[in-house]
């Protein structure tokens, strides 16, 4: 609010303050740049980078929760291979020789091919088929993945794009 003041006042605003007042507009979420770039002939790439690397918020002071405890007090979420297994689906595609594929971040902990996975929207827990990691345009069958790390659960019918899975 007061970096807005100071512009419609007519003062200049450093190049500083202007990449404070994004970052912190959009870790609090009330800002959402919009950058054009085409990645067919790669115009505007390197603007994108440059911004994302200045304005983006750092990833570890992002407000990420698990839930609340006994208290009412914010549990936050630790990207930790070794912490609890939480992953959020972000897309799903059904495949005619797959089945049903559901895109997977995994937020942290790590996810396993023999692992139970239980949706946190339905409350239901099942078996996936297989473990894809995807490598480019390729996907290659895995054994685990770990936080951070994108992958593809097959055959999960409950699962739907923005659920949160956990085991």
């Amino acid at each position: 609010d007061e970096l807005m003041e100071k512009f419609f006042e007519g003062e200049p605003l450093t190049k500083e303050e202007i990449i404070k007042g994004l970052t912190e507009g959009v870790l609090q979420g009330e800002i959402f740049p919009v950058y054009a770039c085409s990645g067919y002939n790669l115009d505007g790439v390197d603007l994108l980078m440059d911004a994302l690397v200045y304005s983006a918020p750092n990833p570890a002071y992002a407000r990420k929760e698990t839930g609340t405890n006994e208290d009412g007090e914010v549990i936050p979420v630790k990207c930790d291979e070794n912490g609890e297994t939480i992953a959020i689906c972000f897309k799903t595609v059904a495949d005619p020789f797959v089945g049903k594929m559901s895109y997977v971040k995994v937020v942290s902990g790590k996810i396993t091919s023999d692992a139970t996975i239980y949706n946190a929207r339905t409350g239901e827990s099942s078996r996936m088929g297989k473990l894809l990691a995807v490598r480019g345009g390729k996907q290659e069958e895995v054994s685990s993945v770990s936080a951070g790390d994108i992958a593809i659960m097959t055959k999960l019918n409950d699962v739907e794009t923005s659920d949160t899975v956990c085991t």
